[in-house]
C-alpha cells in the first residue's frame, strides 16, 4: 500500500472544531515546553539550580516545563529564577502593545 499524503487524510477524516482546539492546545503547550527547556538550557542552568532559587524540587521544575497551562506567575517565577524580567505583549499589524500587571 502506498503511503498517503497527509492532506488526503485530513480531507477524508476532518476534526471538529472541539478536537481542533485539543490539537491546537497541545501544540501550545509542546511549544511552551521546549521553549522553557532550550531557555534553561539556553541560560547554562540546570533543573536542579531553578528549583533550588524558587524553593521547589527537580521533578516540579521538570513539571513545570511539561505543563499545558502555566501561570503567568509561575512564568514569571521561572524567568526570573534565570536572571531575566518577563514582558508581556500584545502584537497586532499596526501596534505592539506591552502589557503590564
Amino acid at each position: 500500500m502506498a503511503p498517503r499524503a497527509l492532506n488526503d487524510i485530513r480531507a477524508k477524516r476532518p476534526l471538529s472544531p472541539d478536537a481542533r482546539e485539543r490539537v491546537d492546545q497541545i501544540k501550545r503547550a509542546m511549544q511552551l515546553q521546549i521553549a522553557l527547556a532550550e531557555l534553561r538550557e539556553l541560560r547554562g542552568a540546570s533543573q536542579t539550580q531553578i528549583a533550588e532559587a524558587l524553593g521547589t524540587s527537580r521533578p516540579n521544575i521538570g513539571r513545570i516545563e511539561k505543563e499545558i497551562d502555566v501561570r503567568l506567575s509561575t512564568l514569571e517565577r521561572y524567568v526570573e529564577a534565570l536572571g531575566g524580567k518577563l514582558e508581556i505583549h500584545a502584537v497586532f499589524d499596526d501596534a505592539d502593545v506591552k502589557l503590564s500587571a
